[in-house]
């Protein structure tokens, strides 16, 4: 199997939706660390109700959890730095 097939072959998914208090200064600040990473990739949108919603796939259990650590903590400290600079 090829590498760009085995990029297309995620089997390991995770959602989040992420009520946050400036949604827009949050998605902003963690759009550009999403994407592809190899064994895992995340993307990130806005939902109708003004939450965000974090999407992540994982070929093995392994590397989700490990996209999933980093996604979040992305995005907490794009909260955290809203508060910092009040």
């Amino acid at each position: 199997m090829s590498s760009e097939s085995q990029r297309d072959h995620r089997e390991h998914r995770a959602a989040f939706h992420i009520r946050t208090s400036n949604p827009d200064v949050v998605y902003a600040a963690a759009l550009p660390e999403m994407g592809d990473m190899g064994r895992s990739s995340a993307s990130l949108s806005h939902e109708t109700d003004g939450r965000l919603l974090l999407s992540v796939e994982g070929e093995d259990i392994s590397a989700l959890r490990a996209a999933v650590n980093s996604y979040l903590r992305i995005i907490m400290i794009a909260e955290e730095m809203q508060e910092v600079l009040k």
